[in-house]
């Protein structure tokens, strides 16, 4: 299903969620509100499969949460906002079967709930590390933690 429909490039969905902010040779990135964001990676998976990333960055005022997917030649970043207290988005594990782990990573460091995800259980973290350790309101000497190792160290 990769790219069924070729004509369908990075900037033609961004052009069809909205106005992209950014573009450069190889990428474009554009900005949905998180209440459209179902819609817009619904738009995706009419043309791939396949999510390369998703990555959440926290503003201080709010966590930026971006969609990556690569085509042939550019790369399309789906940015959305949503706030701090409670970080929620609709899980795209239906649409895109290798978020599984992603979404799991991110709830875990930055406590986004993706509604829908079928385990949002710890996957890196012993139980004994802070909740959210990457999110910016932890403080550096609470943000450290054992990751889980198969060492003997």
């Amino acid at each position: 299903m990769e790219e069924s429909n070729p004509s369908m490039t990075a900037s033609k969905l961004a052009k069809k969620m909205g106005k992209p902010y950014k573009q450069d040779r190889h990428s474009i990135w554009v900005e949905v509100p998180a209440k459209k964001i179902k819609e817009a990676l619904e738009e995706v998976r009419k043309v791939t499969e396949r999510i390369s990333d998703l990555s959440v960055f926290d503003s201080g005022k709010d966590l930026e949460v971006t969609y990556r997917f690569f085509f042939s030649g550019s790369v399309l970043n789906i940015k959305t906002r949503i706030d701090t207290e409670k970080p929620r988005l609709p899980s795209c594990t239906r649409l895109f079967h290798g978020a599984l782990l992603i979404e799991r990573e991110q709830h875990e460091m930055f406590g986004v709930f993706f509604y829908g995800h079928p385990n949002q259980d710890r996957l890196l973290f012993a139980d004994s590390t802070p909740e959210k350790p990457l999110r910016k309101k932890i403080l550096p000497e609470k943000a450290k933690c054992d990751a889980r190792s198969d060492s003997n160290d």
